[in-house]
Parts: C-alpha cells; structure tokens; sequence
C-alpha cells in the first residue's frame, strides 16, 4: 500500500512537471490540437505575407524605375536660355526633382523591405517552425510518459488487488483452523 502512495505521489509529481507552464484548459489532447492549428495557420500567414512583400518590392522597384524613365525623359527637354525666370519652367524643374527623389527613395524602402524585412519574417518563419517541432515533441514524449506511468500504476493496482485477495483467503483459513482449534 506504501509503494502505491509512493507512486501516487510520483504520479502527481509528474503530473506538475508536465503541465509545461500552460493554464489547466489548455492541457487535453483538443487542446493541442487546437495549438497545432494555430501554429499552423500563423506559419500559413507568415508565407502569404513573405509573397505579398516579395510582391510589394517587385512593383516597387518597378516604379521606382519607371518614375526614373519619366525623369530621364523629361531631362532631355532642352533648357534653353530664353526660359529663365518663367514660373512654368521652375515648377515643371522642381517636380522632375521631387519625382527623382520620390524614385530614389521607392527604391531605397524597396531595398530595405527585400534585404531586412523579408529576412527578419524568414528568420521568425524559420524559428516558429522549429518551435513547433520542439512543442510537438516535447507534447509528445509526455503523452509516452504519461501512458507509462499509467499502465504501471494499472499493474500494480492490479497486482495489489490479487494480493488483497490472496490476503483474505489465507485470513479466512487461518480464523477457520483458529475456530477448528479452539
């Protein structure tokens, strides 16, 4: 009987070393499941948002490069001398200025996007995978230790059970050779 409190107590000391830190509604089998999907359905987010960025510096730079054709086009507009101080002039000047800034900097954010962005989702992509992989078999390896500890406290229930029995058998003979001696 000692051994099984014993091991009752083994159980429930396992039983708190696997709760590994979630709340007590989220440690049933629906549970991780329910965590799996979700996992799942973040890593799914995460590429649709890695394709909708790569898709976001392809169109960038391609209008980067298109506001630069603009310039270029407009910079083979001959300035010629009789138009200085026409206010025409001067305003068509600083917008093909402030067009070749805008370029310049679609391009720069473009680079900054494919270069740091994509790689730091990459890299969080990469570390929620292997997350997962370790939460599913850490979750795994407890569900194996659990079944253990189960089916070793199922023997020995057993195995007491039979004892307890062979206790009283041996009991009742021993009152009945008792009463037979008496």
């Amino acid at each position: 009987m000692e051994h099984l409190q014993l091991l009752g107590g083994t159980i429930n000391s396992a039983w708190e070393r696997l709760r590994m830190g979630f709340s007590s509604a989220l440690q049933g089998r629906a549970s991780h499941e329910a965590l799996l999907s979700r996992q799942d359905c973040e890593l799914r987010l995460m590429d649709t948002i890695r394709r909708c960025l790569q898709l976001r510096v392809r169109c960038d730079r391609e209008y980067a490069a298109g506001l630069g054709q603009v310039v270029a086009q407009a910079q083979k507009w001959e300035r010629a001398e009789d138009m200085a101080g026409s206010l025409i002039a001067q305003a068509w000047s600083t917008m093909m200025d402030e067009t070749e800034s805008l370029s310049r900097l679609m391009r720069a954010n473009a680079e900054t996007l494919a270069t740091t962005v994509i790689d730091k989702l990459n890299a969080l992509a990469t570390e929620k995978r292997a997350s997962r992989k370790i939460y599913q078999d850490e979750q795994a390896r407890m569900a194996l230790e659990i079944t253990r500890y189960q089916e070793s406290v199922s023997k020995l229930k057993a195995e007491y059970e039979k004892n307890l029995e062979v206790y009283k058998i041996a009991k009742a003979r021993y009152e009945d050779q008792y009463v037979k001696v008496l």
